[in-house]
């Protein structure tokens, strides 16, 4: 795990300099503010009504009917019909500015078709971004990211018997913002439950996020959920960064969630000094000294020719996370690459329990 650090980097939407904080493992946070009240009197619910019928002039609901969208007049996508699979008829649709005078005004609203007319049950002040299939950018490059193709996605992420909304959020530099909300058959209302940096995925049992540092190449970062009911849990979270400036810190971090919510975090950093040159780190847990670790390759030739920094990972990822290593997202991206136990030997100094934690006996 030398100084490449997997990072793809082309990076994102505001400079944080020198290191940027991480972002939480609140799945949650701050997603509360982008809801407004549909009963309180505001200029924004006046002009969100007024989108909101204009969208969905001449469409009908119909109980039971398969989810279908389209897009209105006004240039606005509307995605309705049974799209939970509770037989009820619902509608999801985006609000646009058709103004200029409008142009700070935008969202998301959710209604249920009852007696025989669309009423509104929630509203988010989200910015929704789409490009219809097989569109080209005038500019090129101007759109690093391919952005999403329409705004709304029923999808199964694992919540349980109804499929889960997705929206396709803001796009900026090589990146979309991606809101993730679950239908409660309880209130029969959506809870909006987490926002990511790209498409929320499955992956086994778990619920992924991706996160990005903005604009420049210094940090990614990968969060693990499970469902509880209709919210997401935080399992575990790996991070990998690269120092911005000469004095900033080269390291790969995860966090694993114990039973009761308390968290544990582990740390493995590039040493430095003489006595690390190779594959030597240095180890902390919960921001406390773990030990001093060193990673000797059988074959030294396998240090280049191999993949060595991702066979590191690959293992470090499961021994620090508790997840299991074919869940460390950058072995996606490349082929079957042998286990670090296979082709090298690690020792830990410094710390017992560390060493009994980072052993590398196959």
């Amino acid at each position: 795990m030398k100084a490449k650090l997997s990072l793809l980097l082309a990076f994102v939407f505001g400079l944080i300099h020198p290191s940027p904080a991480r972002p939480p493992t609140d799945p949650k946070g701050g997603l509360s503010e982008l809801e407004v009240s549909v009963t309180e009197p505001s200029p924004y619910l006046d002009w969100a009504k007024k989108a909101f019928d204009t969208a969905l002039t001449g469409v009908v609901g119909e109980q039971k009917a398969s989810p279908r969208s389209a897009v209105s007049k006004s240039g606005q996508v509307v995605l309705w019909g049974n799209l939970f699979q509770v037989k009820d008829c619902y509608a999801v649709v985006e609000l646009m500015a058709q103004s200029d005078v409008e142009s700070e005004n935008y969202g998301v609203a959710f209604a249920e078709w009852k007696d025989g007319i669309w009423q509104l049950r929630q509203l988010w002040k989200i910015p929704t971004f789409w490009r219809p299939e097989g569109w080209r950018e005038s500019e090129p490059g101007s759109l690093p990211t391919t952005p999403a193709t329409t705004p709304f996605e029923l999808s199964d992420l694992g919540g349980g018997a109804t499929p889960e909304l997705i929206v396709a959020g803001e796009t900026d530099r090589s990146f979309q913002d991606h809101y993730l909300l679950r239908f409660s058959q309880k209130t029969k209302m959506l809870n909006l439950v987490a926002s990511a940096m790209s498409r929320p995925e499955v992956v086994g049992s778990y619920v992924r996020l991706y996160f990005k540092s903005p604009r420049r190449a210094i940090y990614e970062e990968w969060q693990f959920f499970k469902w509880k009911g209709d919210d997401l849990q935080p399992v575990a979270s790996w991070h990998d960064e690269v120092g911005y400036g000469q004095n900033d810190p080269t390291f790969a971090e995860g966090e694993r969630i114990k039973e009761g919510g308390k968290s544990e975090t582990t740390r493995v950093q590039y040493g430095t000094g003489l006595e690390y040159n190779g594959d030597g780190y240095e180890l902390t847990r919960d921001q406390k000294p773990f030990g001093k670790m060193r990673v000797t390759w059988k074959d030294p030739k396998n240090l280049n020719s191999m993949n060595s920094d991702e066979i590191e990972k690959a293992w470090l990822f499961e021994k620090i996370t508790g997840l299991p290593r074919r869940f460390y997202p950058m072995l996606e991206k490349t082929k079957s690459v042998p286990k670090l136990e296979h082709v090298a030997s690690v020792s830990v100094e410094g710390n017992a329990e560390s060493a009994r934690m980072f052993t590398s006996k196959p």
